[in-house]
Order: structure tokens, then C-alpha cells, then sequence
């Protein structure tokens, strides 16, 4: 009887992580997974992650701020976490043991450029801009840590970051960008008028990204909650109809820009 209640006791007290429960996350302006849109007021991620812990009586509160901000705030615990992040970009914060998905980071050049992605990874004096505190995936996180002095290498912070090094690139104050895929196609699908400015020039393999908590022991019990929701098949399924739905309006809204022009 006593072994009973103790079980009993650890099933209500684990369980009781998840009732009643707030989460905080932090997150940047990453479209079209975290910033708003016609579909979603915090994008695919911002749903699918409010969605997948209605399932564990945890609402979700996200506030979007620069990269570099959202991660200060987490470390500081002003927040509970970030939506989104990989553990080279908060190694201070506690992961999901299961990613939420995956993103791919291309590299893009100007129409003028010669440079194309091969490894080993090297520039050659080529202007590489990139996002401060932003993890690219390898090589390029490997090379950035390792050439963090380089005058070469263009770091800019603050709102906006993508659309401004894309001007940058266009204007040629810039070689290079990494960016994901999905994000650029987005942008392109907005701003169809971009796409015979740049070009893509190779791309790193997939890396994958998760929901990060602060190091509080409510959170250690909670996030294994967390993952076995990320990696339930249905919810994989409910994911990639999201990615499905707002990838389908913006093909529809550049085929109806394409038909005006």
C-alpha cells in the first residue's frame, strides 16, 4: 500500500508540472516560422509548438525581440525559454531531446559573384554578412567561431536583419549570405522582384532546431513531456500541414503578383 501511494504521489506531482501551466518563450522575426502572417500570429513554429503543449495544459505565451535579446532574456530568466533555438546559439538553456524540425541554410551571392559553396569552407576575402548570435549550422558555425576576428565577416544586429543584408547583397556591399532555404523562398515569394538579383551558390546539409527551456528543475521535469509530444507521429503530421498550408498561400500570392505584372 505505501509503494502504491508513493507512485501514485510521482504520477500527480510529474503530471502536475504540465496542469495550469505558463510558459513564456521568447523568439525572433524568422519567417515564415515565428513572425506573423495572414495564417498564423506567431508563424508555423509559434503554432504548431502553442498547439502540440495545449496537449500538457500549457499555454504558451511568444514575444518576438532581436535574435540577440530574446537570447539575453533566457539567460537571464526573464523569460521561460525560446521557441526556436539550437544549442550553439543558448548552451546555457536545457533542449527537447526530440527537435521540432529541421531548417537547411543556402548560401546566396549576388548575380556579379563568382564564389560557390565547396569545402573545406573558405571565402577568399569574399564579404560574408551574417546575424549576431544566429547558429547557421556546420561548417559555418565551426568557421565562424574559429574566424571570429575576420574583417571579412559582417556581423549586423537589431530588427530586420534578413531584409537589410539582402539590400546589402543586391547593392554588392556584401559577397555572401547563408540563410535558410525556406526562409529565402519566402521572402521571394514576397518580393518577387529579388529573385533575379541573387543567387543561390550551394547549400550545408540539414541541421535541426528545438524548443529551449531555462535550467529550473520545473522545466527538467516538464521537457521530457515536451519531447515525447515533438516526436509523436501525429504531431509530425500536424506540423507538416501547417508548413503545407503557409507555403501553399505564398505560391498562390506570387502566382497572383506574377499575373498582374
Amino acid at each position: 500500500m505505501k509503494y502504491l501511494v508513493v507512485l501514485c504521489w510521482l504520477f500527480i506531482s510529474t503530471n502536475a508540472v504540465a496542469n495550469n501551466t505558463q510558459l513564456t518563450l521568447a523568439t525572433t522575426t524568422w519567417c515564415p516560422y515565428t513572425c506573423a502572417s495572414d495564417s498564423y500570429e506567431h508563424g508555423i513554429i509559434g503554432e504548431y509548438v502553442t498547439q502540440v503543449l495545449t496537449q500538457v495544459d500549457v499555454d504558451v505565451k511568444i514575444a518576438s525581440y532581436p535574435w540577440s535579446r530574446a537570447i539575453a532574456l533566457a539567460n537571464s530568466q526573464q523569460v521561460d525559454g525560446l521557441l526556436t533555438a539550437t544549442p550553439v546559439e543558448a548552451p546555457d538553456l536545457l533542449f527537447s531531446s526530440h527537435p521540432i524540425s529541421s531548417y537547411q541554410v543556402c548560401f546566396y551571392s549576388h548575380v556579379n559573384s563568382e564564389w560557390e559553396y565547396r569545402l573545406p569552407l573558405e571565402f577568399s576575402g569574399k564579404r560574408l554578412g551574417i546575424i549576431q548570435d544566429y547558429g547557421y549550422g556546420e561548417p559555418l558555425d565551426s568557421y565562424l567561431q574559429s574566424h571570429s576576428n575576420a574583417t571579412e565577416i559582417i556581423t549586423i544586429s537589431g530588427n530586420n536583419g534578413l531584409e537589410r543584408l539582402v539590400h546589402m547583397l543586391i547593392e554588392e556591399r556584401l559577397d555572401v549570405l547563408p540563410e535558410d532555404k525556406t526562409v529565402i523562398e519566402n521572402l521571394l515569394a514576397q518580393q518577387p522582384s529579388l529573385r533575379s538579383k541573387i543567387m543561390e551558390v550551394g547549400c550545408m546539409p540539414a541541421s535541426p532546431y528545438y524548443l529551449a527551456l531555462t535550467d529550473t528543475k520545473a522545466h527538467q521535469q516538464l521537457l521530457p513531456q515536451i519531447s515525447l509530444l515533438l516526436a509523436d507521429p501525429k504531431n509530425l503530421a500536424r506540423l507538416s500541414t501547417l508548413f503545407e498550408h503557409v507555403l501553399s498561400v505564398a505560391a498562390k500570392s506570387q502566382h497572383s503578383i506574377a499575373t498582374q505584372e
